[in-house]
């Protein structure tokens, strides 16, 4: 269990920092006309990564709890 804790934990980070990026990058690059055809908005993705970072916390939460029983 600790495993899929680290692997879970891990793969949500990554995640999560490759969202805000993302999300950085549609906000600078990307004209607000192109919003009309349904693409990604800028702050969908950097509530995905605030999402995302929070379910690495918590994540970690849960493995430390896991490790004092």
């Amino acid at each position: 269990m600790e495993g899929l804790y680290a692997l879970v934990k891990a793969v949500s980070w990554w995640l999560g920092l490759l969202s805000l990026i993302a999300g950085i990058v549609t906000k600078l690059v990307m004209p607000t006309g192109l919003q009309r055809f349904g693409i990604t908005t800028a702050h969908s993705l950097v509530f995905l990564a605030a999402v995302l970072f929070l379910c690495s916390l918590a994540t970690r939460s849960m493995q430390s709890g896991q490790a004092e029983r």
